[in-house]
Parts: structure tokens; C-alpha cells; sequence
């Protein structure tokens, strides 16, 4: 009887320190109203339920999903989905007596962590570009930092304006995100003028040459001298980084040449790109970050409108099911490296975590939500940026503890989704055209109800 009784105890203490282990990881920042809304509990349990801040009511109630194993810790984790329940306010979880932190719900919830972001960018200027983690100066890092956020901005120009963000050169009618950039690409222009190109490290070189000709197409209306002058050097470069390619790394030469064709539109260097290429999707490639930008190569050719059974369109379209391949396996989101296997593309789960290229895989599906306008995309994106924002088991912030490469990284995956009561359920934003049409058509809406008010109204006196 003893042995019974002393093995409840011990269960019970077990049971106990479990509870007190336990919690459910949301982010402190927010979710946004067509978002994917999701949380991490450690708690197994039949039920959650999402509560009322101001109320303290129950809001909805919802069975966690299939247990799911922390490939890092062994734990056992659940996931509360409570997406398409509620719109706004302030709510939290519980999961049994276990209530997780106030989450808030609204359209600008990530403004604020861009403007952080982006901050941090900024105070780390230097005479070349941005100062990298030891406080070096680092061309292949700001080389990386202003090629990926130049091509970024080529296709969501509209997430960016000018006086949002604390920047020296203040109000200039040019977006102060393209400004941040700007300054880098000044920056290694600086550089480059310092020395001749031939005593030059040819990786370094390689990938300032890609930024110049990424801003010799971008900062045309921008700063059309600066994208003059480096177009021009880009294009007089080629024949130099050419003559020395075997020695240069191939995911950065791919980079060159996928610039170089969008630069120059000549077909001799798309040609080159297809053929270098072969090299490389024998081999697979990592992660997309500045020690491997095969992936953001691959995206720039991408914006050549390809087809949908060419070779660069099947890689491009590989990585992505990868990416959802090994989101459903893990719920924290950890990116993946992509070995090719004939034609069709093998996700390889990475271990490890690295912020950096977990951070540059949801910016890469914002990019491929470019192309598709579906949610999956979008939504994908969104659970790297709430993994990073601090909804992991370590419940590591690495907006406020992450690298200069994570948090640039979160800085354009928070520009995407912020002032989102512009963006649709696809993740796409309401503009041009669009947002034209339904302003007419509202406001010929409102002209005619008027007009039928306005004749009541005038029937009516007649009729007295």
C-alpha cells in the first residue's frame, strides 16, 4: 500500500511540475485580422478556448490539433488554430488553468516591429554600407541587405512610403525604406571607387556589381544619376568577372547574370544563366541568405514572366513545396535546404535553426505569393515572421535578439503585411486599378442614392 501511495505522490509532483512547465506561445505582437491565427501549447488537452479581454467571456472553443513532436526538445506540442473566428479586439487562451498572454488582433500590428526593424538597419550605417555583427564591415553582408531589399522594393513599391521611418534624410519624396538602400548602394559605391576591381576579393566584388545592377533599373525615378552610374558599371564589369568566373562562388555569379539579363534584356545572358545553372541543381543549395543566394537568383528570373514548364520556373516552384512539405511536419516552421532528385526537388528538414534563412524562406513565399495570389503563401510567410517574432519553444525574440541579416529579414516580411486593411486574404494589396474601380463605383453608389433621395424628397413636396 505504501509503494502505491508513494508512487501517486510522485505522480502527482510530475503532473505538477508539468503544469507549471507548461504554457502556450503566442506572439506579443499581434496577429492581423485575415491572418492565420495560431498558437503553441505544451498542455495536452481536449479543448482551448479563446476568451474575451474586456468580458472575460468565452469567445470560441476548439480541440487542438494532432500532437506534434519539437524535433529540437522531444516535447510534445499542440497547435490552437482559432484563424476564421474572430476579426479584432484583445482575447487570450486557456488550455485547461493555463492562460496565455493578451493577444491583440488589428490591421497595424506589424507597423511597429517594421519601424524597429528598420531602425536597427539604420543605426548600424557605416562608410560601406552596414556594420555586421562584430561590427565589421562586411561587403558580401550589405551586398546581400541591399541587392534583397532592392528587389524586394521592385515588386512592393506600394508597402513603403516616405516619412515613416526615422532616417536621415527626412522628408525627400523617395520612400525612407529605398532611402535605407540607397545609402547602402552609396556605400558600396564607395568602395568600389577605392580600388581597382582587379585587386578586389571576386566574391566581394561579384556581389556589389549584382547590387549595381539591381540599382541600375530600380532608382531610375529614385536617383537616376546613382542608377545611371551603376548600370554602367555593372555592364563594364562583365567581361572582367567573366574571364575569372570559375574562381567566383556560383550562387553569386548566378546572381550577376540574373541582373545582368534584367539590366540589359540581352538574351546572351539569360542563355549563360540556364547553362551555369545546370552546375548547381546537381548539387541542391541551402537556405537563401548572404552566405547562399541561389534562391534570390532564381527569383529574379522569375520576373522574366517565364513558363510554367521551364526549368527555372520547376526549381523556383521545387522550393516552395519543400517549404510547405516541412511546415506540416513541424510546428515551428524551420526552414529547409533543397536537393534535386531529376526534375522534381526534395526538401532536406534542417535540424538546426537559423533565423537568417528562416526569416529569408518567408520572404521568398511573399515573393511566390506574387505570382499565385493564394493564402497559403501569404499565410506561410506569416508563421515565419510569428516563429521569429517569438512563438518558439525557446520563446527567443529575434527582432530584439536576432542578427542583422534576421532582422532585416523580419523587416521586409513585416512591411508586407503592415496597414493590412488594404491587403485581402490572399496577402495581395488593394491598389491601382483596383482600388480606382471601387472608388468609382462607391462613389457613383452614393450619387445615385442622392439623386433617388433627392426625387422622393421633391414628390413629396409637390404632393403637399
Amino acid at each position: 500500500m505504501k509503494k502505491h501511495k508513494l508512487l501517486l505522490s510522485l505522480l502527482v509532483i510530475a503532473c505538477m511540475v508539468f503544469a507549471a512547465n507548461a504554457e502556450i506561445l503566442t506572439t506579443k505582437y499581434g496577429y492581423l485580422p485575415f491572418s492565420k491565427k495560431e498558437a503553441i501549447s505544451t498542455m495536452p488537452a481536449e479543448e482551448f478556448v479563446l476568451v474575451d479581454a474586456e468580458t472575460n467571456r468565452p469567445k470560441y472553443k476548439g480541440e487542438p490539433d494532432e500532437p506534434l513532436i519539437d524535433p529540437v526538445t522531444g516535447e510534445t506540442v499542440y497547435r490552437l488554430n482559432f484563424t476564421d473566428q474572430i476579426r479584432g479586439g484583445e482575447y487570450y487562451l486557456t488550455v485547461g488553468d493555463l492562460s496565455s498572454d493578451t493577444i491583440r488582433i488589428d490591421t497595424a500590428a506589424f507597423n511597429p516591429v517594421f519601424a524597429e526593424a528598420m531602425k536597427k538597419i539604420t543605426a548600424r550605417r557605416s562608410q560601406y554600407g552596414w556594420l555586421d555583427d562584430s561590427g565589421e564591415e562586411n561587403t558580401l553582408l550589405t551586398s546581400y541587405v541591399a541587392a534583397r531589399g532592392l528587389a524586394y522594393y521592385e515588386i512592393f513599391n506600394d508597402r513603403f512610403a516616405d516619412g515613416e521611418l526615422e532616417v536621415p534624410e527626412g522628408t525627400n519624396d523617395v520612400p525612407d525604406f529605398l532611402d535605407e538602400l540607397i545609402y547602402g548602394v552609396n556605400g558600396l559605391l564607395k568602395w568600389y571607387r577605392e580600388a581597382p576591381l582587379e585587386t578586389r576579393n571576386l566574391d566581394e566584388a561579384t556581389a556589389a556589381l549584382s547590387v549595381f545592377g539591381v540599382a541600375g533599373r530600380t532608382l531610375i525615378k529614385a536617383n537616376p544619376e546613382l542608377a545611371k552610374e551603376t548600370s554602367e558599371i555593372a555592364r563594364e564589369s562583365y567581361a572582367y568577372l567573366s574571364s575569372r568566373k570559375g574562381e567566383i562562388r556560383r550562387d553569386l555569379w548566378l546572381l550577376f547574370l540574373a541582373e545582368m539579363s534584367l539590366l540589359t534584356d540581352k538574351p546572351e545572358f539569360e542563355a549563360e544563366f540556364r547553362e551555369d545553372l545546370k552546375t548547381v541543381l546537381e548539387t541542391g543549395w541551402a537556405t537563401i541568405s548572404s552566405k547562399d543566394v541561389t534562391g534570390l537568383a532564381l527569383g529574379e528570373m522569375m520576373k522574366r514572366s517565364l513558363e510554367n514548364n521551364d526549368e527555372i520556373y520547376e526549381s523556383y516552384m521545387g522550393r516552395s513545396v519543400g517549404l510547405l512539405l516541412a511546415q506540416e511536419k513541424d510546428p515551428y516552421h524551420r526552414a529547409v535546404a533543397f536537393e534535386p532528385i531529376e526534375v522534381e526537388f526534395k526538401a532536406i528538414y534542417m535540424e538546426s535553426v537559423d533565423p537568417a534563412g528562416l526569416g529569408s524562406e518567408g520572404v521568398y513565399m511573399i515573393d511566390l505569393n506574387e505570382y499565385y495570389k493564394t493564402s497559403v503563401w501569404a499565410r506561410s510567410a506569416q508563421d515565419q515572421l510569428h516563429y521569429l517574432l517569438g512563438r518558439n519553444r525557446e520563446g527567443v525574440d529575434y527582432l530584439e535578439e536576432g542578427s542583422l541579416e534576421t532582422v532585416f529579414h523580419i523587416s521586409l516580411l513585416s512591411a508586407n503585411f503592415k496597414d493590412s486593411s488594404k491587403i485581402t486574404r490572399s496577402g495581395r494589396v488593394i491598389g491601382g486599378l483596383f482600388q480606382i474601380t471601387f472608388w468609382f463605383v462607391v462613389i457613383l453608389l452614393g450619387i445615385t442614392l442622392w439623386q433617388k433621395y433627392s426625387a422622393k424628397k421633391e414628390e413629396k413636396i409637390r404632393d403637399e
